[in-house]
């Protein structure tokens, strides 16, 4: 793993830690000066484990001329990323930013009203999981301020942060796969549009990233089975659909996270977020979903007209919003046909993924046209970094010649 992702993920942990962390001390009535001494206990120690048990591989170093070549590129790409941002980002974000998540981080952010998030209705969703507002609430908390900021500047950071981490986990393999990966977020409005949301997607789109690349190392390096359980257990602490995507992660690579022995390894990274979520579901209401569950939803599953409704959203998404990574999809499947391979586990897992949201929304109880419309766009967005990193992973092995010799 290249020591600058090392870093990156650390500091995914880090934030989630500090979320929690905070979460946690509004019931025990700890002041906020406590909290800030924990979550830089925690960091101290967590650099400093991190850098012990998962040191970067001796293959993966490139020549002080390469490294150059890449860096320009990458600079040269967050530039475009920030300049685009400037004409994108909303003051305050998108509705959802501040009907839900900031709305949330307000009444994280007082010490004795926070428990009244509990009792709001269902139309703000009290029984989301709260590691984006918390994490907002604590900064808000510490400077005595609702400065907007706070949210902007995770959002401008989650923007940045996902072609940076794809990109510089690839450059050292192949140069070229690890520009055409970083292109495909550099210059889409649609991926701007939605990481500078300040919505929960996108920073669930990165955990869930950060996963897989994890993976990738985790057979030679067992203590990443421990940071992929926190990366799991941060995704669920994100989103609700943290749970389902981490459940199919885990289902498609049992044999790595929890054979061996490696059961307890994995257990240690996420023990900790399954028991703040496990808390926060006890003092919530029940999910909006879940309550509008009824027998009547079984005879959802046998109307056709429902599956034609859902299978046009997924067309028109792949073929416009996400547009770049169905072109990566396709250039992976003619490489499969080429070399005559079938797709890697890693792909099928997203796929499951994309069929899970389906059959989310296959029974939900509210109106499915309304449903897909609200959601469906930044939904398949929670999955797109973690795609083009496991296609472009997989096209590493390309190489590209011009009239001079091998370019990569």
């Amino acid at each position: 793993m290249h020591p600058s992702t090392r870093l990156i993920i650390w500091l995914s942990l880090l934030l989630g830690f500090t979320s929690m962390v905070y979460f946690l001390s509004l019931p025990a009535h700890l002041p906020v000066i406590v909290t800030c001494v924990i979550v830089v206990a925690y960091a101290f120690i967590s650099y400093r484990w991190f850098a012990r048990h998962i040191p970067s591989p001796v293959g993966l170093q490139s020549t002080t001329g390469e490294s150059a070549r890449a860096y320009m590129i990458l600079v040269a790409g967050l530039a475009v990323i920030v300049y685009k941002a400037y004409n994108i980002e909303k003051q305050y974000g998108h509705w959802d930013a501040w009907w839900l998540w900031d709305h949330h981080a307000r009444y994280l952010q007082d010490s004795t009203y926070w428990r009244q998030l509990f009792t709001l209705n269902d139309e703000y969703h009290p029984d989301y999981p709260l590691f984006l507002s918390s994490l907002i609430a604590f900064f808000w908390r510490l400077t005595g301020t609702f400065n907007s900021l706070v949210p902007y500047t995770f959002s401008i950071f989650i923007a940045v942060v996902i072609p940076a981490t794809i990109f510089i986990s690839l450059h050292t393999r192949n140069l070229t796969i690890a520009c055409f990966a970083f292109v495909v977020f550099a210059f889409s409005d649609a991926y701007h549009t939605f990481a500078l949301a300040q919505y929960a997607d996108q920073p669930l789109g990165f955990l869930y990233l950060c996963a897989f690349i994890c993976l990738e190392y985790a057979r030679q390096q067992k203590h990443l089975i421990t940071v992929i359980g926190g990366l799991l257990g941060c995704c669920i602490w994100m989103k609700n659909e943290g749970m389902l995507l981490s459940l199919i992660f885990i289902l498609f690579n049992a044999r790595t996270l929890l054979a061996n022995g490696n059961a307890t390894r994995f257990a240690a990274g996420i023990i900790f977020p399954l028991s703040v979520y496990a808390y926060l579901k006890l003092n919530a209401p029940a999910n909006d979903l879940v309550k509008g569950q009824s027998m009547k939803t079984l005879r959802l599953l046998t109307d056709g007209s429902r599956y034609r409704l859902i299978g046009s959203y997924f067309y028109t998404r792949l073929t416009d919003h996400a547009l770049p990574a169905t072109i990566c999809a396709v250039f992976y499947g003619v490489y499969c046909y080429a070399a005559r391979r079938l797709p890697g586990r890693n792909i099928l897992t997203l796929i499951i993924c994309a069929i899970g949201f389906a059959l989310v929304y296959l029974l939900t109880p509210h109106d499915l046209s309304w449903h897909l419309n609200t959601s469906f766009d930044r939904v398949l967005f929670q999955l797109m970094p973690a795609f083009v990193y496991v296609i472009a992973r997989n096209l590493c092995n390309l190489r590209f010649y011009t009239e001079g010799g091998q370019f990569q």
